[in-house]
């Protein structure tokens, strides 16, 4: 989560896009979701199989109230 005001337009900015994501090996442990981080180094959850652990996907963002980030596999 950016703090601030400009971290708030900055992740509205992203909502929508698509995004190159490294998809980390481990899921989040609280979610169970796939997470990475973008080339802009900005985190995002998403839902996927494991095998996408390890790999560079595209995703589309969106960026929810609490400004996290979320991204579903673009196809």
């Amino acid at each position: 989560v950016v703090a601030g005001a400009k971290g708030a337009a900055f992740l509205r900015g992203l909502d929508g896009t698509l995004a190159e994501v490294l998809v980390e090996r481990t899921r989040d442990p609280r979610s169970g979701l796939l997470r990475g981080y973008a080339r802009n180094y900005t985190r995002v959850a998403l839902d996927g199989p494991d095998a996408l652990a390890g790999r560079r996907i595209v995703v589309r963002l969106r960026v929810g109230p609490d400004g996290t980030v979320s991204g579903r596999v673009a196809a």
